[in-house]
């Protein structure tokens, strides 16, 4: 394979958060792992699309440019094709590149990881699932699924050496009640916790944050991606307390940092076992769920979850081992490799 593409997303209105004119500047994980996948898959020439937007073209290497469409064009054609979001628009695409090797992932707390909820008919040769309900469901339906790791955005999370003003810090929208901030809110209460919470506010969470007999509770509000390092690091503890399908970003994002994490146990959060076997990662239930926190902040200094991020879900290790996987699949299928 030579060439490739990937199937990024829609322009939002407030496109600047994502109009980068260097490669360093980029602040998204799937951009970066992209370019790491085709590196190790020996891919000469790639670009990355949006539509609703443009045009723009931006170079970011010789061999790596990102172009916005008012509408996705169906030529020139690619031998290896990366999906991220299942949205209509990409069908068209896929149809015109009949012959590429597609991979495809979905979007979590939405059908959108099953690539007929939304109507794609697409024979994929590969789909990602990060998370066991979703390998599950999309093995029984006929899909070739690997598991994916996922990873961060390594240019923007990573340590960040600071004072610890806060015991714990909670990033998430306040306005998405997936994201578990009453239920930690109320779980919490009377603990004296000092917390930090990144993410838009909600003015009743809030009240019932500062009404909870907590210690010091600071609110930043939405906060660009890039500055959060330096807010989260003023943290001893992370905690993820959200209800959905899969492995939220932020866990990875958190142990990139350095940050050990305190996770709430769900019926509905599916993220993979060996997430827990670093000491850095505790699992909590409704019942255990404050003194496993407090053991979290009183030996934070004694984890290594930043070592734990570069062995098991960096981009590196993220990258090699769907290479592997793609490589694999293409000797079966093809009798030959990238």
């Amino acid at each position: 394979m030579r060439t490739a593409l990937l199937l990024r997303q829609q322009v939002p209105p407030d496109k600047e958060r994502i109009t980068f004119d260097r490669l360093a500047d980029v602040d998204d994980m799937w951009i970066w792992l992209f370019k790491s996948l085709c590196t190790k898959l020996g891919i000469e020439h790639a670009q990355i699309w949006m539509w609703g937007g443009g045009p723009r073209e931006v170079v970011y290497e010789p061999w790596l440019i990102e172009r916005w469409w008012p509408e996705f064009p169906l030529t020139p054609k690619f031998d290896f094709i990366l999906s991220r979001g299942g949205f209509p628009e990409y069908i068209p695409v896929m149809q015109a590149n009949a012959l590429a090797y597609k991979v495809y992932y979905g979007a979590i707390y939405k059908p959108r990881y099953n690539p007929r909820a939304n109507q794609d008919a697409t024979k994929y040769n590969l789909l990602l699932a990060d998370s066991q309900k979703q390998f599950s469901e999309l093995t029984e339906a006929g899909y070739s699924v690997a598991k994916f790791r996922k990873p961060a955005a390594e240019n923007i999370f990573y340590p960040h050496e600071c004072e610890k003003k806060y015991d714990v810090v909670f990033i998430g929208n306040m306005n998405q009640p997936s994201k578990g901030h009453e239920w930690f809110i109320k779980r919490i209460a009377g603990s004296g916790f000092s917390v930090l919470f990144i993410g838009a506010v909600n003015l009743s969470i809030v009240g019932l944050a500062r009404s909870a007999g907590l210690g010091e509770c600071s609110f930043a509000g939405y906060v660009p991606r890039k500055e959060i390092r330096l807010l989260a690091s003023q943290a001893k503890v992370g905690v993820v307390c959200s209800e959905g399908d899969s492995c939220p970003r932020i866990i990875p994002e958190l142990l990139a940092m350095n940050i050990p994490i305190v996770i709430k146990q769900s019926e509905n959060l599916y993220f993979w076992e060996d997430l827990l076997e670093s000491s850095s990662v505790a699992s909590a239930d409704d019942y255990t769920f404050v003194d496993v926190l407090k053991g979290h902040v009183r030996q934070y200094t004694k984890f290594e979850p930043r070592e734990f991020y570069i062995s098991h879900y960096s981009l590196d290790v993220s990258s090699s081992i769907l290479a592997v996987i793609i490589q694999k699949s293409l000797k079966k299928t093809a009798g030959r490799t990238p």
